[in-house]
Order: structure tokens, then C-alpha cells, then sequence
């Protein structure tokens, strides 16, 4: 019908019905579904293209896995060398606070044999070590959480054994025989070796129980790091084997010896893992030799001055106990016998120990010597001989102390730095697996995609 007041007539559409603007209408589309993605997919995937589409993938995730844990199983012996590390220095450091805590119960020992006004040396002397084997707790508590609650227990301990020495120091400067009392509680809190060891609960025994945990510890990141190389030829294995089933399969099925993509591949993965085991078994072995040379070294070291100075401490208070301290003797004896039975190992492990060694068996001597007047009846000169600044004794005992110390830090040092240098090429290796597995991928892509051009 026509449009009132338009004028002109309405015209039909395609499909015969009213275009109401009044023009031509469009023609007619046919609408398609467009194809679908699983469609596709099974296109892409069915026939040689299709099993060589779905290999190449399977050869980019095993490139991909050996990339990623082969660094891992690298990384995991790295780590385990550090916590062997860090384990060794925490050991050193609950050594030398052992040592610095006999060192200053011998100084406040003989000091306290002078009687009256002590020598001044001594004094700084006692104070000195006193002072590093607090710090010493500190930082030890701070580098390893799990012995905070032992130290803690140790720092309480020589806060009362610090005030039993100061009330002998005191008494003793009147001349009041209580003193020795007093000396003979901190040195029972500091080290009760006088009793049942079943009972003992002094500060040298908490520090012996401690460094049992810090070896504990180095033997247990000793062990983990022998497991890391079985994992990465299990992750070079697991690369490996597609690659090795995807090239005979294209053997088999275009009669082609080498696919020279793949072939790179698998050879760069294997070699990379080749490689990376040398790397390995080279830091275990490094890490062996530590462990049984230089680190065991260090401990029967530390060992051995802390049984020199503990002997030293008992020869005092052997004195100190007139007529009644043959205990401290059969002490000193065992002290003595303990230190020179760990120097010799320690030099079995490797240490230089000569002079230390030669500088302790004069003490012995003299300490014999000395032995042997106050043995006489001769007590006034006994004590002469140990407590005599200038005299041999206190000097071949300063020449150990000197050589073992300086022999025990270049001990410790030689700990740190071998396991450091070992982890090293750890570090470097494992970023050249990840390369390695990134270089397969590269040439496993290119090698198949070769392939499949020629089914284009």
C-alpha cells in the first residue's frame, strides 16, 4: 500500500516483503557455521604430520624438564655443600668459644695462685677471653636457631660463673681462704670433669653436646649431596628416551638415518648431563677431602687447645688445693694426654702441628719439673715455677697457645674456603644445563619442523 503524503510506492525485498525505506534490498547470505577447534585439531594431528606434530611436542617438554630440574639436581648438591659450610663454621665457632672459656679459667686460676694483687696480664687476659666467649655465644645463638636454646642455657651459666671468680678474686685479695671455695664452683659450673659425666650439666658439656648437633648437621648435608647425581641422570634419562623414540620412529618411517635437529638434541643433552656429573663428582670429592682432611683437622685442633688450656687450669688448682688436689692432678694428666692425642690426629689430617706440638711437649716437661718441687715439699717454689711470668714454663705454654691458635685459624679458614671453591663450579654448571635443555629446544623444533615442510 502506498505511503500517505509520501508519494511513492514501497518496494519488496528478496524475499518479497516490504522495504520500508524504499530502496533495493541487499541479496540474501547463506550462513555457515564456522569449522570446529576439535576438528581442526584431529585434522592437524591425524596422519604422519600429526604423530610427527605430537612427538615434536612430547621432545620440547623433555627439553623443557631437563632444563628445569637438571639446574635443580645441580642446585639441590650446591645447597647442600653451603649447609655443610655454614654447619663447619657454625662447629669452629662453638670450638673456639670452648676455648676461650678454658683459656680464661686457666688466666683466672693461675692469677688467683699468685695470690694478693694478681698479675695484671692475667687479669686482662681473663677478661679478654671472658668478653670473646660471650660474643662468641651471640653470634653463635645467631647463626644457628637450632642451637639458641642450648647457648642460652651456656650464657646463663657464665653469668654465675663470671660472679663466682669475681667473689674468689675478692676473697682472695684479703687472704681469706674462702676464695678457693668460690674458685672451685666456677670451675665445676665452667667444667665439672671431677664427676660422674652422667650428671654433669657444666657449660663445657653443653658446648660438647652442641658442636655433636653442628656435626650431626655437616653429616647430614654431606649425605644429601651424594643424592643429587642419581636425580639428574634420572631427569637426562627421562629427556633423553623421546628424543631416542622419536628419531627411530622417523627412521622407520621416512627411511632417513639422522634427523640432524634431534640428533643435536639428544647429544647436547646427554652431554650436558655428562658433563654436569664430572662438575658434580668433582665438588663431592672436594667436599670428601674437606670433610676428612682439613674440617676434622680444625675440630681435633680446637679439641686439643681446649684440653691444654683445661690442663693448664688443673695444674693451678692442683696448687690452689694444697695437700688435698691430687685430683686435679689425675685431671691434668688426662687433659694432657686427650691434647696430645688430637694433635696427632689433627696431623694425620694434614695440619702442620710441628711447632704447636713441640711447644706443648715443653710445657709438659716443665710442668713435670714443677711436679716434682711441690712433690718434695717445695710448694712455694712449685708455684713460683707455674705462676712466673718470664719463666719457661708460662713461656713454652705462651708459644702453644700462639702456634695452635694461628694453626687453627688458617685450619678453619682452609674449611671455608674449599667448600666455597667447590661450590663454584656448581653455579657455572648449572646455568650451562639450563642453556643445554634451552639449545635442545631450539634444535629439536627446527629439526622436525624440516620434516614436516616436505608434507606440505
Amino acid at each position: 500500500m502506498p505511503v500517505a503524503g509520501s508519494g511513492l510506492a514501497p518496494r519488496p525485498t528478496a524475499r518479497g516483503a516490504v522495504d520500508p525505506s524504499g530502496g533495493a534490498a541487499p541479496p540474501a547470505v547463506a550462513w555457515t557455521a564456522p569449522p570446529r577447534v576439535p576438528g581442526r585439531l584431529r585434522q592437524g594431528l591425524s596422519g604422519t604430520p600429526g604423530t610427527m606434530r605430537v612427538l615434536t611436542v612430547f621432545c620440547l617438554l623433555a627439553a623443557v624438564v631437563f632444563s628445569l630440574f637438571g639446574a635443580l639436581s645441580i642446585n639441590a648438591r650446591s645447597d647442600a655443600l653451603h649447609d655443610m659450610q655454614t654447619n663447619a663454621e657454625q662447629l669452629v665457632r662453638v670450638q673456639t668459644i670452648r676455648v676461650d672459656l678454658v683459656a680464661a679459667d686457666a688466666a683466672a686460676t693461675n692469677s688467683f695462685l699468685q695470690g694478693g694483687l694478681e698479675s695484671p696480664t692475667l687479669r686482662e687476659a681473663y677478661l679478654a677471653k671472658l668478653a670473646s666467649a660471650s660474643r662468641g655465644v651471640a653470634e653463635a645463638s645467631a647463626g644457628a636457631p637450632e642451637d639458641a636454646a642450648e647457648l642460652s642455657a651456656v650464657n646463663d651459666r657464665l653469668t654465675t660463673y663470671a660472679g663466682l671468680v669475681e667473689t674468689a678474686r675478692a676473697n682472695n685479695r684479703q687472704g681469706f681462704p674462702v676464695g678457693a671455695a668460690y674458685l672451685r664452683q666456677a670451675h665445676v659450673l665452667l667444667n665439672d670433669s671431677l664427676t660422674d659425666p652422667a650428671r654433669r650439666d657444666d657449660v663445657l658439656t653443653r658446648l660438647g653436646r652442641v658442636v655433636e648437633a653442628d656435626q650431626a648437621r655437616i653429616d647430614a648435608a654431606y649425605e644429601s649431596s651424594q643424592h643429587a647425581s642419581t636425580s639428574l641422570w634420572i631427569v637426562a634419562g627421562f629427556a633423553a628416551l623421546p628424543m631416542l623414540a622419536a628419531q627411530g620412529w622417523l627412521f622407520f618411517r621416512t627411511r632417513r638415518w639422522v634427523n640432524v635437529g634431534m640428533a643435536i638434541a639428544t647429544v647436547v643433552i646427554l652431554g650436558g648431563a655428562a658433563g654436569a656429573a664430572v662438575v658434580m663428582a668433582q665438588a663431592q670429592a672436594d667436599a670428601t677431602s674437606v670433610r676428612r682432611a682439613s674440617l676434622a683437622a680444625t675440630v681435633n685442633l680446637a679439641q686439643a687447645r681446649a684440653d691444654a688450656f683445661a690442663a693448664r687450669s688443673d695444674e693451678s688448682l692442683t696448687l690452689i688445693n694444697r695437700g688435698s688436689g691430687q685430683p686435679y692432678e689425675k685431671s691434668w694428666t688426662v687433659a694432657m694426654d686427650s691434647a696430645v692425642r688430637h694433635f696427632e690426629d689433627a696431623a694425620r689430617g694434614g695440619a702442620a702441628t710441628g711447632r704447636a706440638f713441640d711447644a706443648l711437649a715443653s710445657y709438659r716437661s716443665r710442668h713435670t719439673e714443677a711436679r716434682a718441687l711441690d712433690d718434695k715439699g717445695d710448694w712455694d717454689q712449685a708455684v713460683g715455677r707455674v705462676t712466673d711470668p718470664d719463666g719457661d714454663l708460662t713461656a713454652a705454654f705462651g708459644r702453644f697457645d700462639a702456634e695452635s691458635a694461628r694453626l687453627l685459624g688458617d685450619q678453619a679458614r682452609a674449611v671455608s674456603s674449599s667448600l666455597a671453591d667447590a661450590r663454584l663450579p656448581l653455579d657455572i654448571a648449572r646455568w650451562l644445563v639450563a642453556l643445554a635443555g634451552v639449545v635442545a629446544m631450539v634444535a629439536t623444533s627446527l629439526g622436525m619442523a624440516r620434516r614436516l615442510r616436505e608434507y606440505r
